[in-house]
């Protein structure tokens, strides 16, 4: 910890350029404030409460921002009424001059371990904003007679807080003193110094929030100011934002237009013409440009990195397999399977429902999606979790069967109503093609993370898994609970689980309903869980399973077990420059910057749920008869209805949406939720990646490219292929696809032309695609398979 310390110290007390002015010391770790004499004063801008931004679906794009749209109650989860009623007494307290007892209700909200939003119109209840970040503006817009009392009382604790933070080099415990006493003279210094932390370590997005924050609300701020605004400037041109980065220039320059600072020993003078601030910013920063999507050596998340966008080097498969292992070994037969008459092979059904799904022209892409850490080789099977050996195919460990599925197979189970005969069908529909929450995995590099204890009642089974409260505690119905548990990635031990029902034993998160797999991030899980009516965000410790801190995002008004496509979305977080993305699968996306945990913003996509009862019935039966009528399923059980994963994808500034309950493809803008464009889903199902700053979208037939910045077509046209049969994979230049004529083709990127197609040896049809350590894994509908990745392709096929 001592050398983490260190470097911490060499890092957060520098901007990468080492740009130093005149009013700070460097190669101290907390560097004192000095007033700099500045010829032409700054014109401050008012500080102006910023609400919690919601964001309503529109039919168009103009005036899509609302930053203060009604929002009724079952919206983002509202705080509760007692720290309504002790914000209220502040601000009579502070009104009447009463400044200690004011400060003490506001410290206690900033000091709370949750955000929550109020009502800025209680009797409207229209215009949400942060209770937090009220505290905070209230505590700034003090006379100098409340600072100073303040202060008094929080300034040496904060300022211990802070050097103790210094020296272990601990970032959480930083941000918890800009958290919490943002107004002292520590909560300044600390602010400032995690700024400089996230701008060294790649995050540069953040770090201008943490600039701005000091810029615009800090009543220290006339004391930096001139370094506040170069360094602001710098964070913003990293991120790609180049007009607020001139803006923040224009007002350095303005107030300041002496300002010097030192570069290598030397002093650095400002542009002298405005036009320029930004070419000469850039000649300043040079090789600070901003970092494309990594190359990934591992693939320990579904789509490859914490940002959904991780693409491999080397090239396409040779489609001679090095070994294969099956994923559907669940055999039923004879006597042993009461529920069924004769034998049952679970590998020939499941080819049966991929070739129904063929038969309507649908792609049966499979749900589960393997993962590779180090020289192991993570795959979800019908029912368990098995590691194999990359090199070889061995088999090293697996997890103990699924007990439901095996009362199943024994005849254990009680009776259900319905046509016995017609049970395995949808149950391996779910495990194989429709079921998320079942088939995602991630992994930290030492544990993996799997969702299990899922039950399988889906609409288009109701008859067959009811959930009424007579058989709410069936082993096959789906509950309202399920576990999350972590697995040693080396031995396969249950290393801790979570969740669990809640009339259990009283353990934390008992009773949670996790709604997907974690997302691992500096060694820390964030995970999505509904419980009582609210999806929260759960951070955990990933090697202990501890929890580490929580935060409301989202009521709902119907239970789980009535939401069968939030059940299945396999849901989990998306990361980029210290935002956290956090879909609900509820029809809004929440933003949270992870390091001062405050709510960023939201953006709706579509209305909230009908809370009538009849009416959800009504709208649910009409489904299921039109569903009927097109000889199909509903889009719970048919995946090529609708996005086959909620996952955001954040790439150049910008947050890419395809919610599961929506037929839209949305992107926002990461710093503000703000809606920069939208389309139609049209016959599109994933995201592939992203390759050159551009989108890869894929449909049951087709392959496109999209510019990230409007959404506009790279390629004349899609490319059409026939029938897919799994997720692509993006090498270099190069996208490989597998399709359900047993062939991979391979297409170049910045020509938009097929470049090859190979047909497998031996007719497997290819499923879902990752690459590590040369080798190529394909997980199928019902095996395992792996490849040696070949050389540059020379098969030539026609240009579409």
């Amino acid at each position: 910890m001592r050398d983490g310390g260190l470097l911490f110290l060499i890092l957060a007390t520098a901007v990468p350029l080492r740009i130093c002015g005149a009013d700070e010391k460097p190669t101290r770790p907390v560097p004192a404030v000095q007033k700099k004499a500045v010829q032409k004063k700054a014109v401050q801008k008012k500080a102006v409460p910023v609400p919690l931004r919601v964001f309503p679906p529109r039919p168009g794009l103009q005036n899509t921002v609302d930053p203060q749209p009604q929002q009724s109650a079952a919206g983002l989860v509202l705080a509760d009424r007692k720290l309504v009623v002790r914000l209220r007494r502040a601000r009579a307290a502070l009104k009447a001059l009463k400044f200690t007892e004011a400060i003490g209700a506001l410290q206690s909200l900033l000091d709370g371990p949750e955000d929550g939003a109020f009502f800025i119109d209680s009797e409207k209840r229209s215009g949400l904003r942060s209770i937090k970040l009220e505290a905070e503006q209230l505590l700034g817009t003090m006379p100098p007679a409340g600072r100073k009392v303040y202060e008094l009382q929080y300034g040496l604790p904060a300022q211990q807080m802070l050097e103790a933070a210094v020296e272990v080099g601990n970032i959480a415990r930083l941000a918890d003193v800009s958290r919490r006493h943002f107004h002292t003279r520590a909560g300044f210094e600390a602010t400032y110094l995690l700024g400089a932390s996230h701008l060294d370590h790649g995050q540069p997005l953040v770090a201008a929030l943490c600039f701005e924050r000091l810029r615009m609300n800090s009543n220290d701020r006339h004391r930096r100011h001139s370094m506040l605004c170069l360094k602001s400037a710098i964070a913003w041109s990293i991120a790609g934002m180049q007009q607020t980065a001139q803006d923040r220039l224009i007002e350095l320059k303005q107030a300041d237009p002496d300002f010097t600072f030192s570069r290598a020993g030397r002093r650095i003078r400002l542009f002298n013409d405005e036009k320029q601030a930004v070419k000469w910013l850039k000649s300043l920063i040079g090789p600070l440009a901003r970092r494309s999507p990594g190359i990934a050596v591992e693939w320990p998340m579904l789509r490859g990195n914490a940002s959904r966008t991780a693409s491999s080097s080397g090239q396409g498969p040779m489609l001679d397999a090095v070994w294969t292992a099956s994923t559907s070994s669940w055999d039923v037969e004879g006597d042993d399977a009461p529920f069924f008459d004769g034998t049952v092979n679970v590998s020939l059904q499941i080819e049966e429902l991929a070739h129904d799904f063929q038969k309507h022209k649908q792609a049966a892409i499979p749900g589960p999606n393997p993962l590779v850490v180090g020289n192991i080789v993570l795959a979800r099977t019908v029912d368990r979790l098995r590691a194999f050996d990359l090199a070889s195919g061995e088999l090293r460990w697996e997890t103990l069967g699924d007990t439901a599925l095996e009362q199943l197979r024994n005849g254990t189970v009680p009776p259900l109503p319905g046509d016995r005969g017609s049970l395995l069908d949808p149950l391996l529909l779910q495990r194989i093609f429709t079921d998320s929450t079942y088939g995602s995995l991630s992994a930290d590099g030492e544990m993996v993370f799997c969702i299990e204890g899922l039950g399988y009642s889906s609409t288009s089974t109701s008859n067959v898994f009811a959930v009424s409260r007579s058989q709410a505690a069936h082993p096959l119905a789906t509950k309202t609970h399920n576990r999350l548990v972590a697995y040693s990635i080396r031995t396969g031990k249950a290393i801790w689980e979570k969740g669990g029902p809640a009339d259990g034993s009283p353990t934390e998160l008992t009773g949670h309903f996790f709604l997907g797999p974690p997302l691992p991030l500096a060694h820390k899980s964030y995970c999505l869980a509904e419980s009582a009516g609210q999806i929260r965000l759960v951070v955990l410790d990933s090697k202990t399973g501890q929890v580490e801190w929580t935060q409301p995002l989202h009521s709902v008004p119907s239970n789980i077990t009535r939401n069968e496509r939030r059940a299945k979305s396999g849901l989990s977080p998306s990361y980029k420059d210290g935002v956290l993305i956090c879909p609900t699968g509820a029809g809004i996306v929440i933003a949270l910057d992870v390091v001062t945990r405050r709510l960023m913003w939201s953006y709706r996509y579509r209305e909230p749920e009908n809370t009538d009862p009849r009416s959800r019935m009504r709208a649910m039966a009409m489904a299921r008869i039109a569903a009927q009528r097109r000889g199909g399923s509903t889009t719970v059980s048919n995946p090529t209805g609708q996005w086959i994963d909620s996952l955001a994808t954040v790439v150049d500034g910008r947050v890419i949406l395809t919610p599961r309950d929506s037929d839209e493809l949305f992107c926002v803008n990461l710093m503000d939720g703000s809606l920069d464009w939208k389309k139609p889903r049209g016959s599109r199902l994933y995201v592939a990646g992203v390759h050159d700053g551009k989108l890869l979208l894929v449909g049951s037939q087709q392959v496109e490219l999209l510019r990230v910045d409007d959404g506009d077509a790279v390629w004349p046209e899609p490319i059409k292929l026939p029938l897919l049969s799994g997720r692509g994979l993006i090498t270099g230049n190069q996208f490989h696809v597998p399709l359900s004529t047993a062939a991979v083709t391979t297409i170049n990127l910045k020509s938009g032309r097929i470049i090859a197609s190979q047909k497998s040896v031996g007719g497997i049809v290819h499923g879902n695609l990752v690459c590590s350590g040369g080798h190529i894994i394909s997980q199928g509908i019902d095996s395992l398979v792996c490849f040696k990745q070949s050389k540059p392709p020379t098969v030539t096929t026609s240009s579409k």
